[in-house]
């Protein structure tokens, strides 16, 4: 079982992990800027780095996750390694740093209204107001040519034509970087090892499959392959601080509630990427960008703090707190809770109050062509009903 930890010790982890996360981005800016192809030498970071903690999880004797968190901490590490695949990809195609750590920073006012959507609640006002200041944020920093005539990011001339794309692939990063807030939640009884394990290999697998993609990166091992021991350089420097940020990462966000961490973790990555643009690469702060990244931080802070009524113990979550282990609990109900959790975190409703279950039930049904049978519906709906019931 992890180590239960203080919240001022996860924020500070949090804020040390921000830090080696933007000098990471920033090294993947300066190897594309040498000419190396950036997403196959990422990609083989996270690969050393995948052996090298599977080599430490077998020498510690930390065994595989729990078993009923296995799946999650496989969700977990996906989510994660596909977020960072749209950060560098949408660094590559020439948004600057600053402006895709802002954007990322819609994760928290996305994930908040997947949970409304997901429950059929209607918006609040004070959440129109985080859309519009998440919307008006975006806007601000990417000032497409449409509202704002010019190229894209006008008054930045050394940003390429192709930057709209990463403006688009951002605000992609921020919602799967949600969704690992609360599959990281889910993983309590798991090491922060198991889940940087399950980002890494993941990850690696990905960032190749981008790299061989068509119009991606031509001939994308042949500059490695010429230059091997320069090609291990910049791998060995990529692993030296991405390694102790994902580690952080993991850790601060299994111990503090998920709209805390997206609100602490893309505010403080945020700032010091605009730093990193200006001290490193000599970018200057376009007076718009500086008042979309406002909005946005207003945005998500309004969408994580301002929540509705107090909200009660799931019937999986109070299984846990009793003792009981999450693998007795069904999958049905497992899903459901998932389900509530994300609500009750970026939303703040009472999950009793509503049959979370069909709702859920209506959504994996569009990803599944087989049916239940149909006494088995007509049983889950009993039970379902009873449920209700029984919370009033």
């Amino acid at each position: 079982m992890a180590p239960a930890l203080g919240l001022s010790t996860a924020v500070a982890l949090l804020l040390t992990s921000g830090v080696f996360f933007t000098a990471g981005l920033s090294l993947v800016k300066v190897v594309k800027a040498q000419g190396w192809p950036e997403l196959v030498i990422q990609g083989s970071g996270y690969a050393v780095s995948a052996v090298g903690i599977g080599v430490f999880i077998a020498a510690r004797g930390l065994g595989l996750p729990p078993r009923g968190q296995r799946r999650w901490v496989l969700a977990c590490g996906g989510f994660m390694a596909a977020s960072l695949s749209c950060l560098i990809v949408a660094m590559s195609a020439g948004a600057p740093l600053g402006d895709v750590s802002a954007l990322v920073s819609m994760n928290v006012v996305l994930a908040a209204l997947l949970g409304r959507v997901l429950l059929g609640e209607s918006l609040r006002g004070v959440h129109t107001i985080s859309v519009f200041c998440s919307i008006a944020g975006s806007l601000l920093i990417s000032r497409p040519k449409i509202i704002f005539g010019g190229g894209a990011a006008v008054g930045d001339p050394d940003v390429p034509s192709t930057a709209w794309v990463g403006y688009v692939i951002a605000p992609v990063g921020g919602l799967l970087e949600a969704c690992t807030l609360i599959c990281a939640r889910k993983c309590r009884g798991a090491s922060e090892w198991h889940i940087a394990f399950a980002l890494y290999a993941e990850g690696s697998l990905m960032l190749w499959a981008l790299a061989l993609l068509p119009g991606m990166q031509p001939q994308p091992f042949a500059r490695p392959a010429a230059a091997p021991a320069e090609a291990l350089g910049w791998v060995a420097a990529m692993t030296s601080l991405d390694l102790p940020s994902m580690v952080l990462y993991s850790v601060g966000a299994m111990a503090m509630p998920a709209a805390m961490t997206a609100t602490v973790g893309t505010a403080n990555r945020m700032i010091m990427g605009f730093v990193a643009e200006g001290l490193l690469f000599g970018t200057p702060i376009h007076p718009l960008t500086g008042a979309g990244a406002a909005c946005m931080l207003v945005g998500v802070a309004i969408m994580a703090f301002f929540k509705g009524e107090s909200v009660v113990t799931t019937a999986p979550d109070a299984a846990c707190e009793a003792g009981q282990p999450e693998a007795d609990v069904p999958m049905d109900d497992d899903v459901s809770s998932v389900a509530s959790f994300a609500a009750m975190e970026f939303v703040g409703i009472e999950a009793q109050t509503r049959d979370v279950r069909h709702a859920v039930q209506r959504l994996r049904s569009r990803f599944q062509r087989r049916k239940a049978p149909a006494k088995e519906a007509i049983g889950q709906q009993v039970i379902g009903a009873a449920g209700v019931s029984g919370g009033a």
